[in-house]
């Protein structure tokens, strides 16, 4: 006995929907595509996985950023990344997720970790404090080195006129080769130690090189 396979054609959600408070908000493509992939049957495990309608677990790959991703195939023939986290966190939080401001949270920095304990939502500022330490720095270096020169001697003496940094050469090339060589336990912890009055102190002299 052999059994039929066919596509069932579900129309395409529609790309507003109403929030607490009688507040309508206008839904991305892959926001749209999480809500059609939950009233489909997809969900994740409390371990991250990803199971069909049919309970099978579903394989996943990598988008550009490192997150994991999976397609479905939408009734006007298109396919459609669903994220993973985005799935989880509907499934936890609802349309809580869809509100202005709010991203999903990685709690402890691993993007691939999708299980329903590491995954929180919170706001851009409360996102980039789940990326690790030494990640952000990485980033911020980044981004500094995207600046022209002019740009960055700026910013270098914002930091010097709002006393950020109250370092001389000498001591910021020492926290410079401190960071470099991971001989520190936190940038908190080193700008205490250098009498700076935050860790952010410690990025600027990282990133920049004007010192006072």
């Amino acid at each position: 006995m052999s059994l039929k396979l066919s596509w069932i054609r579900i129309p395409p959600l529609p790309p507003l929907i109403p929030l607490l408070g009688g507040i309508i908000m206008k839904l991305s493509r892959l926001n749209r595509a999480v809500k059609e992939a939950y009233s489909r049957g997809y969900s994740v495990t409390k371990d991250g996985d990803v199971k069909s309608p049919s309970g099978d677990t579903r394989e996943v790959n990598l988008d550009t950023s490192g997150r994991e991703r999976f397609s479905i195939l939408l009734s006007d023939d298109r396919y459609v990344n669903v994220m993973v986290h985005k799935l989880q966190a509907y499934q936890k939080f609802g349309d809580e997720l869809f509100e202005d401001g709010i991203q999903v949270r990685h709690l402890n920095g691993d993007k691939r970790d999708n299980s329903r304990s590491n995954i929180d939502i919170g706001t851009q500022s409360d996102n980039l404090y789940d990326i690790p330490e030494e990640e952000r720095s990485r980033l911020a270096r980044e981004r500094n080195m995207s600046l022209s020169e002019e740009e960055r001697t700026r910013r270098a003496k914002d930091a010097v006129r709002n006393g950020m940094q109250k370092v001389d050469d000498k001591e910021a090339k020492e926290i410079k080769r401190r960071v470099k060589n991971d001989n520190y336990d936190t940038y908190k912890d080193l700008a205490s130690e250098y009498g700076l009055k935050s860790k952010s102190s410690i990025t600027y002299i990282v990133n920049n090189r004007v010192f006072i």
